[in-house]
């Protein structure tokens, strides 16, 4: 939240010299302050140091960093980022819009000394002082790769998380890795002992046991001295999510007529925007602050410069291409878009290592590996989950259940039934692949064993 400008003892010196515009004496000061110069938090400063963080996020909501009770305001109103040795400030979509020195704009940098306004508010970011010390380079946080800057301070801001109890909120584009940031968190943790439990909340829907529990402990117990991975959490229900604040609150859950205390961290994922979906009502934000102690937001790949070569190099690795990663194929994966992120790289390595450099680059690209034949089970499977007649959501999460099972069993004849290579090219945590395959072996029609 806002700091109000005060020097008495109990402020900390950096945060005292920064809102005065000195240098601290271990020269740790960061580069900007911003001030609210009108308004009703008129008079209110934040320092923009980003080790909470890679954004500073604005708006009237009380999970933004920096409220603003203006009418004129949006809930999640403007993001501020690093951006080298300026800040970068983007528009979220709000409804009035953002302007800098009288300039309506949606995505800037800012060298320091505008004025920003939104709603009738007006702040000014000043800079101040010297950079604080770049944090030393990781290029990797557990099996998560990266050596650009977002990346580096996705590490950094991680190391300082996983240590602690507190619950995240990793929000980031579908293939970005969010799961796997996940595990190193957890592995990273105090917990790393015990159980990592993936849910994906999809499934939520059509059986809320899987989460609560029933007959046997659902996820939330399952996760127990551990880490609980609430996937995709922005697709809970209703119902599930009012059910979901109660048990976080009371950290206990009543199952068999018994409460039962419950101790795990909650790590939750969304590909989409959490407070977009709170002001759109489809998501309650009292749950948002259960879950939102700290937030991390993973990059696309587009905007991680310098990443994408070493990642291809490390999918060619690991799907065991012939010699050096081919500098062509590099200068080729630098034009492409890939919306879909870390997990597409590793699909088009994984194709061009199976077909080979005289396979066109059409073919690697954005084909399939080969036209593989359709199991024959009479009518299409959908046909005949129709035909049940089943609720919209057991229906669903039948055609779920169908396509996880056909798709683990392609992933592992890919990859020579090796888990871990599977794992990796799906986009998933070893844990959770196994975690599925063990629900798979279950079904009337399980893929083969892992042979590892």
């Amino acid at each position: 939240m806002l700091h109000e400008p005060r020097h008495d003892d109990g402020q900390d010196a950096t945060t005292t010299a920064a809102l005065r515009g000195e240098t601290a004496d271990d020269g740790t000061t960061p580069a900007f302050v911003l001030r609210v110069t009108s308004g009703p938090a008129a008079g209110a400063a934040r320092l923009l140091d980003w080790a909470s963080g890679a954004r500073v996020l604005i708006g009237k909501s009380a999970t933004c960093d920096v409220q603003v009770p203006d009418a004129g305001v949006s809930r999640r109103h403007v993001a501020l980022s690093r951006a080298g040795s300026m800040v970068r400030l983007t528009d979220l979509d709000s409804t009035n819009g953002t302007r800098v020195d009288g300039m309506l704009v949606t995505d800037v940098r800012l060298r320091g000394g505008e004025t920003i306004t939104i709603g009738e508010s007006e702040l000014r970011l000043v800079r101040t002082g010297m950079s604080a010390p770049e944090p030393a380079r990781r290029g990797s946080f557990g099996r998560v790769l990266g050596r650009s800057f977002d990346m580096e301070r996705v590490f950094e801001l991680a190391a300082r998380l996983a240590p602690t109890a507190l619950p995240i909120i990793v929000e980031g584009e579908t293939g970005t890795g969010k799961e796997l940031l996940a595990e190193a968190i957890h592995e990273a943790s105090p917990r790393a002992a015990g159980p990592f439990v993936v849910l994906d909340c999809v499934g939520v829907e059509s059986d809320p046991a899987i989460l609560f529990g029933g007959d046997q402990p659902g996820a939330l117990e399952q996760a127990s001295r551990g880490t609980l991975v609430l996937d995709n959490v922005d697709e809970l229900p209703p119902d599930a999510q009012a059910r979901l604040v109660t048990v976080l609150r009371d950290a206990a859950i009543a199952r068999g007529g018994a409460w039962r205390p419950l101790d795990m961290r909650v790590v939750a994922t969304s590909r989409r925007d959490l407070d977009r979906e709170v002001q759109d009502g489809r998501f309650r934000e009292d749950l948002l602050y259960r879950l939102a102690g700290a937030r991390i937001d993973l990059p696309p790949l587009r905007a991680r410069h310098g990443d994408v070569e070493l990642l291809a190099e490390y999918f060619w690795k690991l799907h065991r291409g012939d010699g050096p990663l081919p500098k062509s194929v590099v200068l080729l994966l630098a034009r492409q878009p890939l919306p879909g992120n870390v997990t597409e790289l590793s699909h088009v390595i994984a194709r061009r290592v199976a077909l080979g450099h005289d396979a066109h680059p059409r073919a690697w690209m954005g084909a399939p590996l080969a036209a593989r034949p359709r199991e024959t089970r009479g009518p299409d499977v959908i046909d005949e989950i129709v035909a049940q007649r089943l609720s919209l959501p057991a229906a669903r999460q039948r055609v779920i259940d169908e396509f996880e099972r056909r798709y683990l069993v392609a992933a592992l004849e890919d990859h020579g039934g090796n888990v871990t290579r599977a794992a990796a090219t799906s986009g998933l945590t070893r844990r959770h692949f196994h975690s599925l395959l063990a629900k798979s072996r279950s079904s009337s029609r399980p893929p083969p064993l892992p042979e590892e």
